[in-house]
């Protein structure tokens, strides 16, 4: 089992690591143990992301979705769908309401993390598929000419920049 991702907890206490085993670890690093194990994906967790007030963790990967944890408890709070492939990033704005993932189908998504019901799929134009609502979470989708984003940062200002590979 590799780890694909580690990221550092806004008040540094904690470690959250990301695994080929489809798992989330949270753990203290005071302790050096494991506080916390969330599971749900179905394929390899490539990115994780810590909302700034460290209350949330947002995870997706292989599997296309991505999820919203409360680190309290360890519960899935709402799994997001719009993606149609790999989800390489995500990144949280500066209150945590909105969150961005970066994706191998050339698309950036916006979503409301306040919201706490779990959205219904979409397709990467953002329409409904067949017989399904249009997600509620979903606010705005981005596109890319031919380039997967790589990478979602928080810059001042609001701003976010965003890497793509080709």
């Amino acid at each position: 089992m590799s780890v694909d991702c580690v990221k550092f907890h806004p008040n540094n206490s904690y470690i959250a690591t990301a695994s080929q085993d489809r798992t989330i670890r949270l753990w203290s690093v005071q302790e050096g143990k494991c506080v916390r194990l969330m599971q749900g994906h179905r394929g390899s967790i490539l990115s994780i992301a810590f909302s700034p007030t460290g209350l949330l963790l947002a995870s997706a990967g292989e599997d296309r979705k991505i999820r919203l944890w409360d680190l309290a408890s360890g519960d899935l709070i709402k799994e997001m769908r719009g993606h149609t492939d790999t989800v390489k990033c995500l990144e949280f704005n500066q209150d945590g309401s909105l969150l961005c993932s970066g994706s191998q189908d050339n698309t950036i998504l916006t979503w409301d993390t306040r919201t706490t019901h779990s959205s219904h799929s979409v397709n990467s134009l953002g329409s409904p598929q067949t017989g399904m609502p249009p997600t509620p979470d979903l606010l705005a989708t981005y596109y890319t000419a031919d380039s997967s984003i790589v990478s979602i940062q928080r810059q001042n200002y609001g701003i976010m920049e965003v890497i793509g590979a080709t």
